[in-house]
């Protein structure tokens, strides 16, 4: 698939919050807490930041003048406890008939290119401990498990 990946712009947001609407609704069986309308309130003031600081990125994939998926990320504040520059995968989606087709490969492959341009030593993602096909993606492109996050009900 002959796909263009890019940077998005302030002009595309609203697509960007529609395929963000989607990753919400497709990780909604996996956590009945998301907030399902995250997108188009914070969430708006969320991506427009990742549009325009020089220490975020949001990018499209595009193809035959249709965007069908969208990555963002930023490079992350260094901590004292763990001193290693890094930058995080904080969401993307892809939509479901353009998945397994090289897509999300080559929007992760140019996070991982603006990453090193950023001069950071590390990259990381999270995913839900459920999603199964999303874990095999990411292991795919390089990732490996490095922490597990745990949680229980208290209601």
């Amino acid at each position: 698939m002959d796909v263009t990946i890019r940077r998005a712009r302030v002009s595309e947001l609203k697509i960007i919050q529609d395929l963000n609407h989607g990753l919400f609704a497709s990780d909604g069986p996996r956590d009945p807490y998301l907030n399902h309308q995250w997108p188009y309130e914070d969430g708006q003031s969320y991506f427009k930041k990742r549009l325009v600081d020089p220490r975020s990125i949001c990018l499209v994939a595009e193809f035959k003048g249709r965007i069908l998926g969208y990555l963002t990320g930023s490079v992350r504040k260094t901590d004292s406890w763990r001193p290693v520059t890094r930058t995080e995968l904080e969401n993307m989606f892809v939509e479901d008939k353009f998945r397994s087709q090289g897509v999300g490969a080559a929007l992760v492959k140019e996070f991982i290119k603006w990453s090193r341009e950023k001069g950071v030593r590390r990259a990381l993602v999270v995913a839900y401990a459920a999603n199964d096909r999303a874990i095999r993606f990411y292991q795919k492109m390089g990732f490996t498990p490095l922490a597990l996050s745990l949680e229980t009900n208290l209601s």
